[in-house]
């Protein structure tokens, strides 16, 4: 979960680039903006830089969230609310 003050929490899920299951999601939620392909650092000085406390290889993702105002959040979910589902 992500959140932080004034916004929408976020709940999402990342995917790890040639997972066999990416295709049998049951509820469907794979898309293909969360696929991450991970990096490998084996820098040691850059493992302790970031926290680690032993000198040795780690994998690393990155990936930007923006978040929704809790204003546009009520809207976009009044916006949903008015489609009729076939």
């Amino acid at each position: 979960m992500i959140e932080a003050p004034g916004f929408e929490k976020l709940t999402t899920a990342l995917y790890f680039e040639g997972d066999p299951y990416l295709t049998s999601d049951a509820v469907f939620g794979v898309r293909t903006s969360l696929i991450m392909k991970p990096e490998i650092i084996t820098n040691e000085d850059q493992t302790i830089a970031r926290g680690f406390a032993e000198r040795k290889p780690h994998t690393y993702l990155k990936k930007d969230f923006i978040l929704a105002t809790s204003e546009e959040g009520a809207e976009a979910r009044k916006a949903v609310s008015k489609k009729v589902i076939v």
